[in-house]
């Protein structure tokens, strides 16, 4: 019987759920102003490809130092990347929006690494996100290495009223974050770590550490729950057929 124990609480043990998503997070201040300024990064393998999904989640956007514009971060290993991808939920337009007035949305995806429209008529069309591997540094930048336009902002976005903020056309359209990457690798032995993570935030490169999250929430910060692959819910039924045997086994005290 001491043995049936131990493999039901084997079984049982291997079927919790174990959370697969590193979650960087940040949430502090920026610039002169001290303005507030918020963002997480989680990223999950699947194989030999790591997603990434990066999210401006400051409470209200009104500058354009709060946009969130690059992230680095550094895999250990030095895999080989072969490509990497990108899609927005949407996009933000800013331009002709009165100071304090929520800006325009799009909720069509926006590649990231695409050619942004040139809305205002005047220059050469940005050239999108740039990807700057160096070694396993990788750096994304808005604008390919300007930082815009195509920061990541969300639905809290407000217009500036003039061509000195959020407003002015060299940095509309905006990415409507979250923004989801994909980077495949060649195939490796021992699955990356990640470290290094920075968040990069307007046009002058500033940039700040995020934070690896620790809590349970982090394991989903969707909220949604887990869902079981079929070999955890089968185990999870096996465990409990033993438990239900052994119980009905057991002689009447």
């Amino acid at each position: 019987m001491r043995l049936t124990r131990y493999f039901i609480a084997l079984c049982l043990g291997w079927a919790v759920p174990v959370a697969s998503a590193t979650v960087f997070t940040l949430d502090t201040t920026i610039g002169p102003d001290n303005d507030a300024i918020a963002a997480t990064a989680e990223f999950s393998w699947s194989g030999d490809t790591l997603q990434l999904r990066l999210s401006n989640t400051t409470d209200s956007i009104a500058k354009i130092i709060q946009e969130l514009t690059g992230i680095t971060f550094v895999l250990s290993g030095t895999p080989a990347l072969q490509s990497v991808s990108g899609l927005s939920e949407g996009s933000v337009n800013c331009i002709g929006i009165a100071a304090g007035t929520p800006c325009n949305f799009d909720s069509a995806g926006v590649d990231p690494f695409g050619a942004p429209p040139n809305l205002d008529g005047h220059g050469a069309d940005p050239s999108g996100w740039g990807f700057l591997p160096n070694y396993a540094l990788f750096t994304f930048a808005a604008g390919g290495g300007s930082f815009k336009p195509y920061g990541i902002v969300n639905d809290s976005i407000v217009g500036s009223g003039s061509n000195g903020g959020t407003s002015n056309a060299p940095h509309n359209p905006m990415l409507l974050g979250p923004v989801d990457f994909d980077f495949v690798f060649a195939p490796f032995d021992v699955r990356p770590t990640i470290t290094g993570v920075q968040f990069y935030w307007g046009t002058g490169g500033d940039h700040r550490g995020g934070t690896l999250c620790t809590s349970v929430e982090c394991a989903d910060p969707s909220g949604d729950p887990s869902v079981p692959e079929p070999q955890t819910l089968a185990l999870l039924g096996l465990a409990l057929f033993a438990m239900s045997a052994f119980m009905r086994r057991r002689p009447a005290a």
